[in-house]
């Protein structure tokens, strides 16, 4: 599994290497959005200086090698290849695609996609898994334009079963729900917003409202063979809950609120053992909550890190809805890359940690990526600043 994992990322890893270097040969360096970085840099400053008074430096410094190796990357791809509008659509497709060939391979084998496929990990860090990977997808397929879908857009129903069936069968409760949830109430924003009346949306809303509630119903029944029904009964819903609920109270503890533990100190308080990862397999532990690891890990300094981070990321999206209100192509970009960054946070109220989480800061890069966009391909903002754009700033008012 080890020397899999390491060939799958060091693949992954050149091929956005490589990307990321065409881009900068054919188009130059992009204007850095300097709050997100900064901020970030300041976020991972902080997590290596850790190191210095965490009760776990050896599993820490595992973690420390991969958060470096990975988030950066998830941050900078998007920043460097994504010069147009245009460069959306290639990796949007090629995502689509690869995560209907996941859904077909869950679907064909339930069994095995509902333990193993729901939480792959690969060389300790979190890629996406089947899950994850066919949630995202579903949202692309719902919301987003037939520009930036091509010929998908002509299968989007069809697709949208398949990816929706191979989440349900993975047995991941949190994205099901999410990527069905969150692809449903911005469809149904949509159809309110181009003033189709409102009995429609509502019904459909509904109709939505009623397949989740019977997606459920019907996985809480005893199915032979179906082993995603034994994630969606309400004994292990409830369970799942109360599990995290305590996690989440012994994170937000008075014991060192200003610094932290120090990072994987919440792996050690809990096992009281500090060692390479590979020696440690069913004993590395975190909370399954990013803000409550944030918080027990690197205090009160590191959730206002992380915060100004999910913050940038809010108002980007909030700022690009609104100046896209007119343009359906674009506002269904923004819309959809909104969907993933509350995918992916949400989801990190629930499981990997925030180390991991690549999702969360690709999609906040993306939407940075975009916020470029607007000032480049706007004629009337190429040679001035638009006052309202994030990271401009007036007298009075000073953008992050």
């Amino acid at each position: 599994m080890n020397t899999y994992g390491s060939a799958y990322n060091f693949l992954i890893g050149g091929i956005c290497l490589v990307a990321m270097g065409i881009a900068l040969v054919r188009f130059g360096f992009p204007r850095p959005p300097r709050g997100f970085l900064s901020a970030f840099a300041a976020l991972f400053f902080f997590v290596c200086t850790s190191l210095a008074w965490t009760s776990s430096p050896i599993l820490g410094t595992d973690w420390v090698k991969h958060f470096a190796a990975e988030i950066p990357l998830a941050i900078l791809l998007p920043l460097m290849t994504l010069r147009c509008t245009d460069d959306f659509r290639p990796p949007i497709q090629v995502s689509v695609l690869l995560a209907i060939i996941v859904a077909f391979g869950v679907i064909a084998s339930p069994l095995v996609a509902a333990y193993s496929g729901r939480t792959y990990l690969t060389e300790g860090g979190t890629v996406l898994s089947p899950a994850e990977f066919t949630g995202i997808a579903l949202i692309f397929v719902v919301i987003l334009d037939r520009k930036f879908l091509g010929v998908l857009a002509t299968l989007r129903i069809p697709i949208a079963i398949i990816l929706a069936a191979g989440t349900l069968l993975s047995g991941a409760r949190g994205q099901f729900l999410l990527a069905i949830g969150l692809a449903g109430a911005i469809r149904m924003a949509r159809l309110y917003s181009a003033q189709i009346t409102g009995v429609l949306a509502t019904v459909a809303l509904v109709l939505i409202g009623v397949l989740i509630a019977s997606a459920v119903i019907f996985t809480d029944l005893n199915i032979p063979s179906f082993r995603a029904s034994e994630r969606f009964t309400s004994e292990s819903i409830t369970m799942g809950l109360e599990v995290r609920l305590g996690f989440i109270k012994e994170s937000f503890t008075l014991d060192k609120p200003i610094f932290g533990h120090g990072i994987a100190g919440w792996s050690y308080r809990r096992n009281h053992i500090d060692a390479e990862r590979d020696q440690m397999e069913g004993f590395v532990l975190y909370p399954h909550n990013s803000l409550a690891q944030v918080y027990f890990e690197f205090g009160i300094v590191g959730l206002l890190l992380f915060g100004s981070i999910l913050y940038i990321g809010a108002r980007n999206a909030r700022f690009l809805l609104a100046r896209y209100k007119d343009e359906p192509e674009l506002r269904s970009l923004a819309a959809t890359i909104t969907a993933y960054l509350a995918f992916s946070f949400l989801l990190s109220l629930k499981q990997s940690t925030f180390l991991a989480a690549i999702g969360l800061y690709l999609s906040i890069s993306m939407l940075c990526a975009l916020i470029e966009l607007h000032t480049t391909e706007t004629p009337e903002n190429a040679s001035t600043h638009d006052p309202t754009l994030p990271g401009t700033s007036t007298g009075s008012d000073i953008a992050l």
